[in-house]
């Protein structure tokens, strides 16, 4: 589901958005609406004949006072029946009834749609987000995927109910003015002019509370934004006292959105506040003027100013409606554009088949890569020929590319120029995707989500039988049998946000288990164990020693401990691959490697 590529200004084109994802069933509420109107409008029309009735007066004075509304007590005649007191209460009474029904089915259906447009919107983002390719994401804003995806659906789901309720009023202004024109045009042209005037009165009101509604939306980014860089870095404010002025920018940023917000208020505040005014002087004006210009039958007037009123005030509930709504229109307007935005970077549709393991080798063929915007190409010329169940160690300075390299043989990255090859075949960018699939990474800031070790290391496989044997085999494999077992409640225990309840060597073999359970072809470790101490990273060495033969590993580090064993060591320098050998040629041949690596 997308949206056009315009962005919604008026009511009209936000109609077509809602429709977008409701189809043709809002039509359904816009027919309740009027039903709902009619019936009202009707019963409304029966205090006439009830008042006349009382009064003794006989049915062509009620047909006269109701104008063209005399046709509701047309059919009394037809079938022999004297209209009085008991038949028009009964008549009130079942179109009371009728309108409780259309009000109850308008209420339910409403709330069911709005579960429809909800419940699609989150899929759409979830699916957008889950399709988006690796270099898009990197030039987003965390904060406003955050904020996008968890209070700005609220909002709109806020927006929703104003607009439906702006439908609503809309309908029954309709139907109303309508009923008012067939009981008296002279009077209801002049409510509907002032009706008018008073919409004149508020389009500032409405233009400024937009502006206001995007700009607390552009707020709500910067602050989650915010929010999700206190919780990452946490440990670092925390160590260097530096939480205090970091909470200060915080602080403000929360003040500017309260700031924001009651604005906002303040103009709703203005609409709720100036609604019944504004109704009462209308009909004030209009009855002066009736009867000190016009004059007229006093019950088709007040018919007709019964009409009016609710038609006013179904006005000015239109009116505050809309206020409402856009107070909440910059989550739709910002919903539309990060939808366009994720659809515009989606990854292209994968291929139906999967593909296969490859048999013999990988190969990078004049491959080159830069960066949206960068002076400088990230990667040039690389020339590569990795064969399968080979160990091969990515060396250099910072900066050399030897993550961006990773990145293209994980299918991160799709070079600029050049190919990348399996078993001689060209990896088109449809089957990026399926090719990840093959593919394990694991880098220093391990991954470990906020759920149980068997969910982490099977990412949320069904736990049966099978699926037991292989996570324990995979932990074994990992060396990590015995942290499980004594873990409180074993492979079904919690391991806390980012895994907070294990060491850093841990939490590296539980990313190392989750790879051999998804029985990765080919294994990238980016700086996986820099940040270790001695005696765990030997064991993380010890494991993928035992793992040589069996996948192919690409490491890329910095300490000649984590290469040594390497089958080939590549050396990259700007972006070039500057020398290819095993660990004896490249210390005899290049005296560059000492300045490159850690002892």
């Amino acid at each position: 589901m997308k949206f056009r590529a315009s962005r919604p200004t008026h009511v009209f084109s936000y109609f077509r958005l809602f429709y977008a994802y409701l189809g043709k069933r809002i039509f359904l509420l816009l027919i309740l609406s009027m039903l709902v109107g009619l019936f009202d409008g009707f019963g409304i029309a029966l205090f006439i004949p009830l008042l006349e009735t009382v009064s003794g007066g006989s049915g062509t004075d009620h047909a006269r006072a109701m104008g063209r509304l005399g046709f509701l007590l047309d059919w009394t005649g037809q079938v022999g029946l004297n209209l009085n007191l008991t038949l028009v209460l009964a008549g009130r009474r079942g179109l009371v009834l009728l309108k409780g029904v259309m009000v109850f089915l308008q209420a339910y259906l409403n709330t069911g749609r709005r579960a429809r447009f909800m419940r699609q919107v989150r899929l759409q983002l979830i699916e957008g987000l889950s399709s988006l390719a690796y270099p898009a994401f990197t030039g987003m804003q965390a904060g406003r995927i955050q904020n996008t995806l968890s209070g700005e659906t609220l909002k709109m789901a806020a927006a929703f109910v104003h607009f439906f309720s702006l439908i609503k009023s809309g309908m029954l202004l309709a139907v109303y003015l309508g009923l008012a024109l067939l009981t008296n045009a002279r009077i209801a042209a002049l409510v509907i002019a002032g009706g008018l005037l008073s919409n004149l009165l508020y389009r500032s009101v409405f233009r400024r509370t937009k502006q206001l509604s995007r700009r607390y939306t552009e707020q709500g980014h910067r602050f989650e934004g915010l929010l999700i860089q206190s919780v990452d870095f946490f440990k670092y404010l925390k160590a260097t006292q530096a939480m205090r002025p970091f909470a200060g920018k915080m602080r403000r940023s929360a003040e500017a959105l309260e700031e924001t917000h009651r604005r906002m208020g303040f103009y709703q505040a203005l609409m709720t506040g100036s609604r019944e005014v504004m109704v009462i002087a209308i009909i004030v004006a209009v009855i002066l003027l009736q009867v000190r210009v016009f004059g007229g039958q006093l019950a088709a007037v007040l018919l007709t100013l019964l009409f009016l009123y609710r038609g006013l005030n179904s006005l000015i509930n239109l009116q505050g409606s809309w206020n409402g709504f856009l107070n909440h229109a910059g989550a739709l307007d910002n919903f539309r554009d990060f939808a366009l935005q994720l659809a515009e970077g989606g990854e292209p549709e994968a291929e139906p088949r999967a593909v296969p393991p490859f048999q013999e080798r990988i190969e990078l063929q004049q491959l080159s890569f830069s960066y949206p915007g960068s002076a400088a190409p990230a990667l040039q010329d690389i020339a590569l020929d990795i064969p399968k169940n080979a160990t091969l160690a990515i060396t250099g300075p910072s900066g050399a590319g030897k993550t961006t390299l990773a990145n293209v043989l994980a299918g991160l990255l799709v070079p600029d120029r050049g190919r990348l090859l399996l078993d001689g075949r060209p990896l088109q960018p449809e089957a990026y995707p399926c090719y990840r699939e093959r593919v394990g990474y694991i880098t220093q800031e391990t991954v470990i989500f906020s759920d149980t070790a068997f969910h982490n290391i099977t990412l949320w496989d069904e736990k049966t039988e099978a699926s037991l044997a292989r996570f324990w085999e995979a932990v074994r494999r990992a060396r990590l049998e015995e942290v499980v077992q004594q873990l409180p409640h074993g492979e079904d225990s919690l391991l806390g946000d980012r895994g907070i309840r294990l060491s850093g060597g841990q939490r590296q073999r539980v990313a190392l288990a989750r790879e051999l359970y998804r029985g990765a072809d080919i294994l990238i470790l980016d700086e996986a164990t820099s940040a270790l101490d001695a005696e765990t990273e030997e064991l993380i060495r010890q494991n993928l020693e035992e793992l040589k033969g069996t996948c192919t590993l690409i490491l890329i580090a910095h300490r000649l401990s984590s290469i040594r064993h390497a089958d080939r060591i590549l050396l990259m320098e700007a972006g070039r691959i500057a020398f290819v050998g095993d660990y004896e040629q490249l210390l005899a041949e290049k005296a560059a490697l000492q300045r490159a690596v850690q002892p």
